[in-house]
């Protein structure tokens, strides 16, 4: 099952690959480019999200009595190495998942949600045939968050936003408050040490927070700041460059 859900991904992955390289090729951009202290700004405010977000899911397991605290410490090493590999791996998914995938699905449909659903179940099938201790929930969390970084593309027309979501998703869970991340510890603690109990369903068991029915709270709240920030009447903000007729990333 694990190789026909990941032979899935790639043949969508390439035949999305084929439509954004034809864009690219006819001059259109397609939002991975670098501009400036625009991409900065924007990986920074999707920092900032992304540590709303995950405070809501740990918060809530914490009153839920899933979620303890065994110490504090600081590990400098750990903390830089954690938003390297976090920031790298992140970078690689918003390229393959959001620059390509959704950028070529929306010129290939020509309909930006179409696009981003297509895509956000892709992203649950990747985590279900490539990561341990999947769950029901947690494949279900993780196509969420495919909708969370796609949604953060769709508004701004690049990944920078969603870039910078994904980083401190990752970051601010595993690497700052010491939680499991995606059934991964390697990076986690520089900061906090921590264990869950309870249920599965509550306290995310070898998964981590994003196999717990909270994060779905905390990945709703992210969404929902992405558009808050990315509102058209906002001046400073990003607006959708997206239209019906999927029109291209600058």
């Amino acid at each position: 099952m694990d190789l026909i859900l990941a032979a899935v991904v790639v043949v969508v992955l390439g035949t999305a690959t084929a439509a954004a390289v034809r864009a690219k090729r006819a001059g259109e951009p397609l939002g991975a480019g670098v501009r400036g202290v625009g991409a900065a700004r924007s990986v920074g405010t999707g920092l900032a999200i992304a540590a709303a977000g995950i405070l809501t899911t740990t918060g809530l397991m914490a009153l839920a009595g899933v979620a303890h605290v065994d110490g504090i410490g600081f590990d400098p090493l750990l903390l830089a190495l954690g938003a390297v590999v976090f920031s790298l791996s992140g970078y690689v998914e918003e390229l393959l998942f959001r620059v390509l995938m959704l950028g070529g699905l929306v010129r290939l449909t020509g309909r930006p949600w179409l696009a981003l659903a297509v895509m956000a179940l892709a992203v649950g099938a990747f985590h279900l045939a490539t990561t341990a201790h999947t769950t029901a929930l947690s494949v279900i969390s993780s196509t969420l968050g495919g909708v969370m970084y796609g949604v953060a593309f769709l508004r701004t027309g690049n990944l920078w936003l969603g870039l910078g979501v994904h980083i401190g998703w990752n970051w601010w869970q595993g690497t700052v408050l010491g939680f499991t991340v995606s059934g991964t510890d390697d990076y986690s603690g520089a900061l906090l040490h921590v264990h869950t109990s309870g249920a599965d369903w509550l306290g995310g068991g070898a998964y981590g927070p994003e196999g717990s029915v909270l994060s779905l709270v905390g990945r709703v709240v992210i969404i929902g700041l992405i558009l808050a920030v990315t509102a058209p009447d906002r001046p400073s903000a990003g607006t959708s460059r997206w239209s019906s007729r999927a029109a291209p990333a600058r």
